[in-house]
């Protein structure tokens, strides 16, 4: 097991991955092996066998709240939505206020089309204490489905705004016509890569402009 961390540090996957099946041949009723076995099998990409590997782990550990939602999301992309829908309801007994257990509980019940209990779910994800780009984007999905944001969240990501002074470097203009686009686009301070915050769409014609980004400017980053 210690090597097999060790392994994956240095990044040899697959000699990793081969010491953590030796350790769960060793030790087939350890728990956490298996739900660390399964991580690396989504990894691998090898889903079916990612899935045996936490069932196994569910059943030496029904409450473990990370396996639990390991279950969910590959019943999910396996196309078990049922299966994964109970699962974020089993995390949600769990750990009431799990986040993760929250959002994506929200999103398969709305995509089953049980909007009442996914408006329900992310009206109590909004009660976490989310950071503010987060919520408004929780908020949106509320909306849409005809949810009420909650008051307290509601006046959390309301008037919040960026500006931003956006000019063409002399070394392009000769480079650029006045039709072509540009985009401004804002992302999270410690995001590392993955879709934008906001954006907004101008042309080279508009340059130099100030701009305003704010919740109009809002992409929905969570996927559907």
């Amino acid at each position: 097991f210690m090597k097999g961390n060790l392994l994956l540090g240095e990044g040899r996957f697959d000699e990793a991955l081969a010491e953590f099946e030796s350790a769960a041949q060793a030790l087939p009723e350890d728990a956490f092996l298996r739900f660390r076995l399964a991580t690396l099998y989504v990894r691998k990409g090898d889903l079916k066998q990612g899935l045996v590997e936490a069932e196994a782990a569910r059943r030496m550990d029904p409450k473990s709240v990370e396996n639990r939602l390991l279950l969910a999301g590959l019943y999910s992309s396996l196309g078990e939505n049922q299966k994964g829908i109970s699962e974020y309801h089993e995390v949600l007994k769990l750990d009431p206020t799990n986040v993760k257990g929250l959002w994506y509980g929200g999103l398969a019940a709305s995509q089953r089309g049980d909007s009442a209990l996914a408006i329900q779910r992310w009206q109590k994800l909004l009660q976490q204490n989310l950071p503010p780009q987060y919520s408004a984007f929780v908020s949106k999905y509320i909306e849409k489905l005809g949810g009420t944001v909650p008051a307290k969240a509601a006046a959390a990501v309301a008037g919040r705004v960026i500006h931003v002074h956006v000019a063409l470097a002399a070394a392009y203009q000769s480079r650029v016509k006045p039709g072509d686009t540009v985009f401004v686009f804002a992302l999270p301070a410690e995001a590392k890569g993955g879709p934008p915050l906001a954006v907004r769409r101008l042309h080279v014609r508009d340059l130099p402009s100030n701009v305003i980004l704010s919740d109009k400017d809002a992409m929905i980053a969570l996927s559907q």
